[in-house]
C-alpha cells in the first residue's frame, strides 16, 4: 500500500513538473496523439520559412504549401512545431492574433497591413487549425476548405499569394505634414504665382478635367507628382510598418512647390526649396533616413531636372538648387527629364490624356489603334519655334507643309494644351511622328504618339534612348526611328527616307510600338485594380516605375552586403 501511494505521488510530482514546464515552453508533451504548440513560436517560425519560401514557390494550394513547410523544415520539429508523425496537431494559443471574422475580410484592427504580414497568414492558419479541431477534423494537419472549418480557403490562400507577392515590393510612404503635399494644391488657384490658375488640373487624382470621350481627360504635364501620389497611396504593396519596407516614398510636391520659387515672391530664396522637407526627415524620420543614406528613398518631381539643379551659389541661373542639396544625393528624382549623367535621377513618361479606367478599355483602345486607316505617311505636332535659332523645327515643319504625305497640328495656331482631341485624330492617321527636341530634348508629345501607334523619329538621343531605360526597350530600332540633327540640317528629306522602310517593317514596328502602350500610360485604376482587374495584369507607367526603383533598391542593397 505504501509503495501504490509512492507510486501515485512520485506519477503526480512527474505530471506537474511536465505541465509547467509545458507551459513554460521548456519542452512539449504530447498527451497521446494530441500535441500542445505555443502558438507565439509558431507564428514566428511560420512568418519566417514564408518569407524565405514562398518567394520561391509557386503557390498553388495553401495547405499544400503549410504541409510542405512543416514537413520539409527540420528546424519545425525543435523550434516551432512539435509533431511526432505529423498527423495531429492541437495549437495553444495565448492570445488570438486575428478573429477569424476578421480574415474573412482581409484585415484587422490593430493589424491595417495583415495581408502583406507573413506573420498574419501564420495566425490564419493557426485560426483554421482551432475551427477545425472543434469539429473534430484534427486527423489531418492542414488549412480546410469553407465547407470544412467555416474558414474561406481561397481568402487564406490570397494571403499566402500576397505575402509572395509583396516579397521585395514593401513601400512606405511618409505621412508629411500637408505644407508638402495637400497643403500647396490648397493655393493653387493664383496663390502661389499670380497669372498662373491650376486647380482644374488636380481633380480626378492629377489628372484634370474628363473630356466627352471615355477615360480622357484635360491632362496637364506638371501634375505627375499628384498622380503618383494617388497610386501609391492605394499601392497594392504599401506597408504601415517602416520596419518592413524595402523602399521608402517621399511624397513632397516639389514641382508645384518650385512654382513660388521660380516664377512667384519667394525667389530670392529658391536655393532654399527642400530644406524644411529635409529636415523634417531628419527630426520624424531619422532611423530610415539614415539606413542606407537616401539609397531606398525616391521622390517623384514633376518637371525636368533642370529645374531643381542651379547651383547653390548661384542666385541668377534658372530653376531652384533642391537636386544640388547634399542630403539629396542619394535619394531617387523621378523626373520627366533627367541629367543623363546623374545616377539618382530617373525619367518617368510624361502623362498623356488617356487614362484608361479598366483593362477592357484599355484593350478596346489599343484595338482601335491597330485597325486605324494611316492615310499619312508622317506627322508633326507642337509649334515651329523659328525664334530658336538652332533648333531643326522650323526644317521639319517646312518640308511637312511641302508634303502631301505629311498632316501638321501647329499648336502656335490652335490650342494644344488640355486639348488632346485633334492630336489624337492626326496621330492615329499617320504612319511616323517626328519628335524634335524644344526647350530641352525630351517632349510629351513622344508619349502621345505612342499611345496612339505611331512610330516615334528621333532627332536627339537625349529625347528618349538615355532617359526612360524603365519603360522604353533597350534596342531603339524595336519601336523608333532615328536620324541625327544634323543630316536635317544638312538637306536630308525625312520623306525620301521614311518612303525606304518596308511596309513589313512598319507593321512590325507598330506592333511594338503597340505593346509599349500599356507601361507608358497612367491608368484610372487604382489599388489591387492597378495590378489586375480581373481581365489581366496590367504594368502601367506607374508600376514599372515602382518596379525600377525596387529593383534598383534591391541591387543597391546585395551589393553593399558583399
Amino acid at each position: 500500500m505504501r509503495s501504490v501511494k509512492l507510486y501515485v505521488f512520485c506519477c503526480l510530482i512527474f505530471l506537474t513538473i511536465t505541465l509547467l514546464m509545458t507551459a513554460w515552453g521548456i519542452f512539449p508533451f504530447s498527451f497521446g496523439k494530441v500535441h500542445v504548440v505555443d502558438q507565439s513560436q509558431f507564428l514566428s517560425g511560420l512568418s519566417s520559412l514564408l518569407e524565405q519560401r514562398s518567394i520561391e514557390n509557386s503557390i498553388t494550394r495553401t495547405k499544400d504549401t503549410v504541409e510542405e513547410l512543416i514537413s520539409t523544415d527540420a528546424n519545425l520539429s525543435s523550434t516551432t512545431l512539435v509533431y511526432e508523425d505529423r498527423q495531429e496537431v492541437t495549437l495553444l494559443p495565448p492570445v488570438r492574433e486575428i478573429p477569424v471574422q476578421r480574415i474573412e475580410q482581409g484585415i484587422d484592427e490593430k493589424h491595417p497591413n495583415a495581408l502583406e504580414n507573413a506573420s498574419q497568414i501564420a495566425a490564419a492558419y493557426v485560426n483554421a487549425r482551432q475551427s477545425s479541431e472543434e469539429k473534430n477534423l484534427v486527423n489531418d494537419p492542414r488549412i480546410y476548405s469553407a465547407q470544412e472549418s467555416g474558414i474561406v480557403g481561397q481568402d487564406l490562400e490570397q494571403m499566402i499569394q500576397q505575402s509572395s507577392f509583396c516579397y521585395g515590393r514593401r513601400i512606405y510612404v511618409y505621412d508629411l505634414l500637408p505644407q508638402f503635399n495637400t497643403g500647396v494644391l490648397q493655393r493653387c488657384n493664383n496663390s502661389m504665382v499670380n497669372w498662373l490658375n491650376f486647380c482644374p488640373h488636380i481633380a480626378h487624382n492629377g489628372f484634370g478635367q474628363s473630356l466627352m470621350a471615355r477615360d480622357w481627360y484635360a491632362t496637364d504635364a506638371y501634375m505627375l507628382e499628384v498622380i503618383y501620389h494617388a497610386k501609391m497611396q492605394t499601392y497594392s504593396c504599401r506597408t504601415l510598418n517602416s520596419s518592413q519596407a524595402d523602399a521608402f516614398f517621399i511624397p513632397y510636391y516639389s514641382g508645384l512647390d518650385a512654382l513660388r520659387y521660380i516664377y512667384g515672391a519667394d525667389k530670392p530664396m529658391k536655393a532654399q526649396q527642400g530644406l524644411e522637407l529635409l529636415h523634417w526627415l531628419e527630426k520624424n524620420a531619422r532611423e530610415t533616413w539614415r539606413r542606407w543614406g537616401g539609397k531606398d528613398h525616391f521622390i517623384v518631381m514633376g518637371r525636368t531636372a533642370w529645374d531643381f539643379s542651379n547651383p547653390l551659389d548661384n542666385k541668377q541661373g534658372w530653376g531652384t538648387s533642391f537636386l544640388e542639396m547634399q542630403a539629396m544625393a542619394n535619394v531617387t528624382s523621378f523626373v520627366l527629364e533627367k541629367r543623363i549623367w546623374r545616377s539618382n535621377e530617373q525619367a518617368v513618361p510624361y502623362p498623356t490624356s488617356f487614362h484608361p479606367s479598366s483593362s477592357i478599355h484599355l484593350q478596346e483602345w489599343m484595338d482601335k489603334v491597330e485597325s486605324s486607316e494611316r492615310k499619312f505617311l508622317f506627322a508633326i505636332t507642337g509649334a515651329p519655334r523659328p525664334q530658336m535659332k538652332s533648333s531643326i523645327r522650323g526644317t521639319l515643319f517646312s518640308q511637312c507643309d511641302a508634303s502631301s504625305a505629311c498632316t501638321i497640328i501647329n499648336c502656335s495656331k490652335i490650342k494644344c494644351a488640355h486639348n488632346p482631341e485633334p492630336i489624337a485624330e492626326s496621330l492615329l492617321q499617320s504612319k511616323f511622328c517626328l519628335q524634335p527636341a524644344g526647350d530641352t530634348a525630351t517632349r510629351r508629345s513622344t508619349f502621345d504618339s505612342i499611345i496612339t501607334g505611331c512610330i516615334p523619329v528621333f532627332f536627339h538621343n537625349d529625347s528618349a534612348y538615355t532617359q526612360y531605360n524603365w519603360h522604353l526597350p533597350s534596342d531603339p530600332d524595336e519601336y523608333s526611328v532615328f536620324i541625327p540633327e544634323d543630316e536635317i540640317r544638312n538637306g536630308i528629306l525625312l520623306e525620301d527616307v521614311l518612303k525606304g522602310y518596308s511596309g513589313e517593317k512598319i507593321k512590325l514596328l507598330q506592333l511594338n510600338v503597340r505593346k509599349l502602350i500599356p507601361r507608358i500610360l497612367y491608368t484610372g485604376m487604382f489599388g489591387s485594380d492597378a495590378a489586375s482587374d480581373g481581365d489581366g495584369v496590367v504594368e502601367d507607367a506607374f508600376e514599372m516605375s515602382v518596379k525600377g526603383m525596387l529593383n534598383k533598391v534591391a541591387t543597391l542593397k546585395q551589393q553593399s552586403s558583399r
